[in-house]
């Protein structure tokens, strides 16, 4: 598949996706914060599945993980709960 109709499928299905959360939690007897971590959970499922199909798996190695990069991650996690 050519990477930009790949790219601009993934945009379109995201967006639909993202457009039905509250279709679906309304719907559901649950938390937000469950609600919100399912979202990223999936997000990020996908997001290596689409780097393993492409083969840039070996890509994550290469990532310098600092101190201030994990905390701005758990910053951003932790700012839907408050």
């Amino acid at each position: 598949m050519n990477p930009k109709t790949l790219g601009y499928t993934t945009m379109i299905v995201s967006a639909t996706l993202m457009g039905c959360v509250g279709l679906f939690s309304r719907n559901i007897n649950t938390s937000g914060d469950v609600i919100a971590f399912t979202r990223m959970i999936v997000g990020a499922v996908c997001i290596f599945a689409i780097m393993i199909y492409q083969g840039k798996a070996q890509q994550l190695k290469s990532i310098k993980l600092t101190p201030a990069v994990i905390t701005s991650g758990v910053c951003l996690g932790l700012c839907c709960c408050l």
